[in-house]
């Protein structure tokens, strides 16, 4: 290394009349500069013209070719160790994600670091990696030497999420075909729905419903659009979260999923659509209602 130094310090006229007969000396010299292959470097720009003219050209290709491959292969090594972090990193906040989808966590609970990483099996590092990207997608806040929270949507949120929402389903009902895999698994989860309803386990019927709508974005055989709803019904399930009575959000919404899975079965786009624009809009006020009032402060009763 300092060898090369010396010569790049030294040498640079003779360098510069190396290169202007062997034009692709300045291509060799660039790539031992990036790669830090310093002894081609040395090997360059210590030989004059005489002596290339003597030094065979195949000799100097075959030692930087020999240099390169192994460069090159610590480099696939690299890009290999790099995606598969990138998978750990994705694949645990795939998992978080689900939990929040399930309710596991609570809006404005503070996450510890600790506990989270062992119990998902990997390092805090990685775990700030997974914060970080949680938080991106606005379903984790970081507050400032506090810590990571999760976060906890607001009305102008929700009036953004059923925005969302309105735009990826009625394309999804609008490309429904019969016979299409997301049909079934949309009758399973009214069926289930309805099981839950009858035993008044309300978070759970919350949770099939927002199954079933993923299902029906499936309609539109679209990987991209799918993760986008994703994250678009991970947030509203942090929306439910702020509620404590949840029944009157929930129970009409079952036997309107039936209604709307036979409007899909029998190929009726027409009713479908607009059965869900409907559907849509009278669940986005009725949840707004909700956030307002579990946000108003309780006044005390005034006694005569």
């Amino acid at each position: 290394m300092e060898a090369a130094r010396d010569v790049g310090a030294g040498d640079d006229q003779k360098h510069r009349r190396i290169v202007a007969h062997w034009p692709r000396a300045e291509t060799f010299a660039e790539i031992a500069i990036e790669i830090n292959l310093h002894s081609i470097l040395v090997v360059l720009l210590s030989a004059t013209y005489r002596e290339y003219q003597t030094f065979h050209c195949s000799t100097i290709r075959m030692f930087v070719f020999d240099k390169l491959e192994s460069v090159g292969d610590c480099m696939i090594k690299e890009n290999s160790l790099k995606t598969d972090y990138q998978s750990l990193v994705e694949s645990a906040a795939a998992r978080i994600r689900e939990m929040l989808i399930a309710g596991q966590f609570a809006p404005g609970q503070k996450l510890s670091e600790h506990q989270v990483a062992a119990e998902f099996g990997i390092s805090r590092n990685t775990l700030r990696e997974v914060f970080r990207l949680l938080t991106s997608q606005r379903l984790l806040t970081y507050v400032p030497n506090r810590g990571i929270f999760v976060a906890a949507p607001d009305e102008a949120a929700v009036i953004d999420i059923y925005r969302v929402r309105l735009v990826i389903q009625k394309a999804a009902v609008q490309a429904a075909t019969k016979g299409h895999p997301a049909l079934a698994r949309m009758r399973l989860l009214v069926e289930k729905g309805r099981e839950f309803s009858h035993l008044g386990e309300w978070r759970q019927v919350g949770t099939v419903n927002m199954e079933f709508h993923r299902a029906m974005v499936d309609l539109n055989d679209s990987p991209r659009l799918g993760a986008c709803f994703d994250l678009v019904i991970a947030e509203l399930r942090l929306v439910f979260g702020q509620l404590v009575d949840t029944a009157h959000l929930h129970e009409p919404y079952v036997e309107l999923n039936a209604s709307l899975i036979t409007a899909l079965d029998e190929g009726d786009v027409i009713s479908a659509d607009s059965q869900l624009e409907t559907y849509l809009l009278r669940s986005e006020r009725g949840l707004l209602a909700a956030l307002q009032r579990a946000r108003r402060p309780n006044k005390p009763i005034a006694l005569s």
